[in-house]
């Protein structure tokens, strides 16, 4: 009944297996665990707010296919932040045995989650988060270190980073320090323009205004996120400027960013395989649990779109 070899004739295996069907029997997991310590079950930690949390369809899936293909099931808890402040709501797996492994896609988790799965030594794989020892992550420094050099290959000199969020996560600034890691090493002078935290579309769009009517504009954008490059965009054209021959745009998202009707350039972040990568990692885990893997970096992979281009040779 478990697929183990096992020394029957094959016509004998295949009647056990007909009356059992006929009998409607399936195999007990509660037995099998009992049996091997292992509930071929992991655990999935995440926050319900999208912001809070990496937890995109692709992540997901990745996980999810990841572990069938392992042949584990996997439980899901979805809290909000206040729910996973407060030590009554602890999650079930976490209170008793009933998993292998845990997948956590928080941020910062508190401290008594944390006093939890040290106490218990249960294993543990962090999902987008920059540990340097059991976390799957993408690498964001080295895409905007890519994606700058890019720009600068194609001859751009002028080119600034912008970013319209402003939020302490730590893609941001691995964006920025790849980005400023790009110019420097071509001996060129960093940019960063920023707006405030939450600012609204208006704003987006009056302080792209502001520097694109500057006579030191970038010939070239390095956006931090999607809602840092469209209005940076339709600005541009509003203005009467040609994308890309007048300034060329791109930034970094799950897919090749297309809202405004331009196919924006963009370092697509490889969320599923980040699912994949953490699945991967945490079973290795469980089956030495005294292994610290170091964190895993996974590349980002570059999206042709319509806003890069080289910049227009000076009038003589």
């Amino acid at each position: 009944m478990s697929d183990r070899p096992v020394v029957l004739k094959a016509s004998t295996r295949e009647r056990i297996l007909s009356i059992a069907h006929e009998m409607g029997y399936l195999p007990h997991g509660y037995t099998r665990s009992i049996r091997s310590g292992r509930f071929n079950c992991l655990a999935l930690l995440t926050m319900v707010d999208p912001l809070g949390g990496s937890l995109l369809g692709p992540v997901l899936s990745g996980v999810y296919n990841a572990a069938l293909a392992a042949g584990q099931h996997l439980s899901i808890a979805m809290l909000t932040r206040e729910q996973l402040e407060n030590a009554d709501r602890t999650p079930r797996f976490l209170r008793e045995r009933m998993s292998d492994g845990l997948l956590v896609d928080v941020p910062q988790l508190p401290d008594h989650l944390h006093d939890m799965i040290d106490q218990y030594r249960v294993p543990a794989v962090w999902i987008n988060n920059k540990l340097a020892e059991n976390a799957v992550r993408p690498d964001d420094h080295g895409a905007a270190c890519t994606m700058t050099e890019r720009m600068i290959r194609l001859g751009h000199r002028r080119i600034a980073f912008v970013d319209y969020s402003v939020t302490a996560h730590y893609s941001g600034l691995d964006r920025y320090s790849g980005y400023v890691q790009a110019m420097e090493s071509a001996g060129l002078l960093p940019r960063k323009i920023e707006g405030r935290a939450s600012l609204p579309p208006e704003e987006r769009v009056k302080l792209s205004r502001a520097w694109l009517t500057a006579t030191d504009r970038p010939t070239a954008v390095v956006a931090e996120q999607p809602w840092s490059a469209e209005p940076i965009l339709c600005t541009a054209l509003e203005l009467g400027l040609c994308v890309p021959r007048d300034l060329s745009i791109a930034t970094f998202a799950t897919r090749l960013v297309e809202n405004t009707g331009y196919a924006i350039t963009t370092c697509q972040i490889p969320m599923y395989q980040i699912g994949c990568s953490a699945v991967e990692m945490l079973l290795k885990k469980i089956t030495d649990l005294n292994s610290e893997p170091p964190s895993r970096l996974l590349p980002f992979e570059f999206l042709e779109g319509e806003t890069m281009a080289s910049p227009p040779l000076p009038s003589t």
